[in-house]
Formats: C-alpha cells, structure tokens, sequence
C-alpha cells in the first residue's frame, strides 16, 4: 500500500523538480491525499498503514540509490557539488523517515 507516492515524491526530487527542503510538506500532502482517497473508496486502512507501506517502499527502493555514484570522479563543477548536497539531503531525509515511521527490525 503506498508503493506509487515513493516514486512521486523522490522521482521528483532525482529530476530536480522538488528541493528537499519542500519535501515534508510534500510527503504530508500526499499522505493524506491518498489516505483519504482510500477511505473514500471504502477501503479501510489507518494512516500509519499508508505511511508504513509507502515509506518502507520507498526507503529500500530509492535510500541507497539516490547518491549518483556514477557522477563520482568526473569533473569537479559547481553543477556536480549542487547535485550531490541534493542528493545527500535527499537520502538524510529518507532515512529520517524511515528512522520515525518504521518498525525496529
């Protein structure tokens, strides 16, 4: 459950299209979108179901991933350091999620 907000939100910040910086209000938004989309179609699930699904999707399909290794080693520009602050921010805020929505293993 949840499984396509993960791709919302971080297939935006990877396109660059969303700071992380905007990225709880987003994750909030979308949330309660879609909570409320279920409940309206009857289904009947609690928001931390949504959020547990949905976060721990996205966590163990795009925490690791978001640092671009591959760009590593090429030239050092400021366009290349930007990107990977971003990206750095990126996975800090997944595992934060993580770290407050998720279960202990």
């Amino acid at each position: 459950m949840g499984f396509d907000l993960g791709q919302l939100l971080v297939g935006l910040a990877h396109k660059g299209d969303l700071p992380v910086e905007a990225m709880a209000a987003v994750h909030e938004a979308i949330v309660s979108a879609y909570w409320d989309g279920l409940a309206s179609t009857g289904f009947e699930a609690t928001r931390e179901q949504v959020v547990i699904g949905y976060v721990a999707s996205m966590v163990g399909r795009s925490a690791f991933t978001a640092l671009p290794f591959e760009m590593l080693g090429g030239s050092d520009t400021p366009a290349l350091r930007d990107t990977l602050r971003q990206r750095i921010a990126l996975t800090r805020f997944l595992l934060d999620l993580a770290d407050r929505h998720l279960p202990p293993p």
